[in-house]
């Protein structure tokens, strides 16, 4: 298994006042995460171990410090370890592995006692979220909640509600699409959360000086709707088959149809000509419109709600952080 990225969170305290003479010295401890994935939010699988490496501040010969690990507000474990001497600077260095077993929210408190010799100082982790290692279509838990707040940071549109439900199914598809993984499945795999929690699925706007406007990113087969650099929303899409590619380049919204159109187009957004953006029943996974950008129905409304007149609309293929453009002439849903 691929080994998480390091994700570093600086925090410190100070706790005590200025050292007088011959009395102890001051105390201040910072500490960061390691082996955790998600700069944002802190995450771990089950199983694995994450490390609280810190400083106490300055170094006093014969020092300790004590972690205590707590789960809704429950202490699941204490190490007390020494203080070890810098090999340059003035911080005393320390460090704590803790290995977790069951998904959930852990907090650690790091404390110095004070003693003779130097203050009292404490300070507090941001929880680390533990997840399990796949969610699947039904489940109501702590990985899937924590699964829907992650997507939903990177511009996706899961429910928010703990549940796996077909709405998130579909942001779990569009991230499939997004980070290359296997699209005939909406199940989170280990490798779709690891690369979740690692930073991966992100979605490039090329064409941040258009403000508010729409991104079909036709190799990764999603829809991004965008406002200036910022990605608001990323959905997955079905654009133009190989003998009725969708055309394109940069455009603009001239024409909006609310509800179905006679050839089953729902809540249309026309760019260019007869293409539109808008829900279509079958939506699949791979390019097969007549050149439009078909979206899932259930999602149609709000993506139309979204878009406006005279909204840039940009259509093209990109392989890694390279578009390639190749125009059409053909149209239709």
């Amino acid at each position: 298994m691929r080994r998480l990225v390091v994700a570093a969170i600086f925090v410190s305290l100070a706790a005590a006042p200025a050292a007088q003479s011959q009395g102890p010295a001051t105390a201040k401890l910072t500490y960061r995460l390691n082996l955790v994935g998600h700069t944002a939010t802190p995450v771990v699988f089950t199983g694995s171990t994450f490390r609280v490496r810190g400083n106490l501040i300055p170094y006093v010969a014969g020092q300790k410090v004590r972690v205590r690990f707590f789960r809704k507000g429950k202490a699941i474990g204490t190490k007390v370890v020494h203080v070890l001497a810098p090999s340059t600077g003035t911080a005393g260095k320390f460090v704590v592995n803790f290995h977790t077993r069951y998904p959930g929210r852990i907090t650690a408190g790091i404390t110095h006692e004070a003693t003779g010799k130097q203050a009292y100082a404490h300070a507090t982790t941001p929880a680390i979220n533990v997840i399990g290692h796949t969610a699947t279509i039904g489940q109501h838990t702590s990985t899937v909640k924590v699964m829907q707040r992650l997507l939903k940071a990177d511009g996706y549109v899961p429910s928010l509600s703990g549940t796996y439900d077909q709405r998130t199914g579909f942001a779990v598809l569009a991230f499939r699409k997004m980070s290359g993984l296997g699209r005939v499945t909406t199940v989170a795999s280990h490798t779709m959360l690891r690369r979740l929690i690692n930073g991966g699925g992100q979605f490039e706007v090329l064409f941040p000086h258009q403000g508010r406007h729409a991104e079909g990113d036709l190799g990764h087969q999603v829809l991004a709707l965008i406002d200036g650099s910022k990605v608001e929303r990323l959905y997955p899409i079905s654009s133009g088959k190989p003998s009725t590619p969708t055309v394109l380049g940069t455009f603009r919204v001239y024409s909006r149809v609310p509800g179905y159109l006679p050839d089953g187009m729902y809540y249309s957004s026309f760019f260019t000509g007869g293409y539109a953006i808008h829900g279509y029943d079958p939506s699949p996974i791979y390019p097969a419109s007549h050149g439009c950008l078909r979206t899932q129905i259930a999602q149609a409304i709000e993506i139309y709600d979204w878009l406006a007149m005279g909204d840039y609309v940009d259509t093209y293929y990109r392989t890694g952080h390279h578009r390639h453009p190749k125009p059409s002439p053909n149209a239709g849903p």
